[in-house]
């Protein structure tokens, strides 16, 4: 959890988790973890394992939309998911904490490293925010010459050069 928790120290990690009555879960391979026809509202961390978000059409197409590996966040509130239909499954063993999106909004806590936590869950949203927009950008063009041109265009952006390797 080094993203999510920069900056606060394993004391008050543990103070938090408490506090936002976090669940630790372990998910077995091919398990299902979460389904955007479950409103639960969560938000989730991977501690260890792999796991995939996917999108399912109407056709019964699958769609790997993004991979989870240790330290990344996924959930079902609004601001991570759309209104598709779309599942997080376990594809190894996986340990997971979940924690209540509503309770992170909810609480009033006022301590300095519970606001860091806020920073820290802002800026992995407004990370994943920018690469989907991102991702949008070059899927829009409808030619592989312009999807490509687009590409590099935001890697040098990245990068702050026209060389990229």
């Amino acid at each position: 959890m080094n993203e999510l928790f920069y900056n606060i120290n394993p004391r008050e990690k543990e103070k938090i988790l408490k506090l936002l009555e976090a669940n630790t879960l372990h998910f077995k391979k091919n398990t299902t973890i979460l389904s955007s026809t479950k409103n639960d509202n969560v938000i989730g961390i991977v501690l260890s394992g792999y796991l995939q978000r996917i999108k399912t059409d109407y056709h019964g197409n699958v769609s790997i939309l993004e991979e989870l590996y240790d330290d990344d966040v996924f959930g079902t509130n609004t601001v991570t998911y759309s209104f598709s239909e779309q599942t997080v499954i376990a594809k190894e063993d996986s340990k997971i904490v979940i924690i209540y999106f509503d309770d992170i909004i909810n609480s009033d806590l006022n301590y300095s490293y519970f606001i860091q936590f806020l920073k820290n869950l802002l800026k992995i949203y407004s990370k994943k925010i920018n690469n989907n927009n991102d991702r949008i950008e070059i899927l829009t063009n409808k030619t592989i010459r312009n999807k490509l041109l687009a590409y590099f265009k935001i890697k040098a952006k990245q990068v702050n050069s026209k060389i990229i390797y």
